[in-house]
C-alpha cells in the first residue's frame, strides 16, 4: 500500500485509520474512551456488518475490560462465521 511506504506505517496501522475514519461511531468513540486505533477498527468492522449489539458491548468491553477485548472479537467473528455456515446449509 503507498500511503504505508510513504508514511512509513505498516499496511495494518493505515487500514486500520482508514476504516476508523470511514466510521463515526468507531472515531467517536475512539476519543470519548481513549480506545486503541486497532479497538476502533475492530468497532468499525462490526458496525459494518450492521452488529450495532455486538458494537455497542466491544466498547464497553474496551472501557472496562481492556484485556477481554480481542476475545470477546474473535468470539463475535466465530459467531457470525458459524450463523453464515448454518444459512448456506440451509439453502
Amino acid at each position: 500500500m503507498a500511503i504505508a511506504r510513504r508514511r512509513s506505517r505498516s499496511k495494518r496501522v493505515v487500514e486500520d485509520s482508514l476504516r476508523v475514519g470511514d466510521s463515526e461511531l468507531a472515531a467517536t468513540a475512539a476519543d470519548k474512551y481513549d480506545l486503541t486505533m486497532e479497538q476502533a477498527a475492530v468497532i468499525a468492522e462490526f458496525e459494518d456488518y450492521g452488529d450495532l449489539d455486538t458494537t455497542k458491548e466491544l466498547i464497553l468491553t474496551a472501557v472496562e475490560k481492556p484485556t477481554n477485548f480481542a476475545v470477546l472479537a474473535q468470539r463475535k467473528r466465530d459467531d457470525r462465521a458459524e450463523a453464515e455456515r448454518l444459512q448456506q446449509a440451509r439453502r
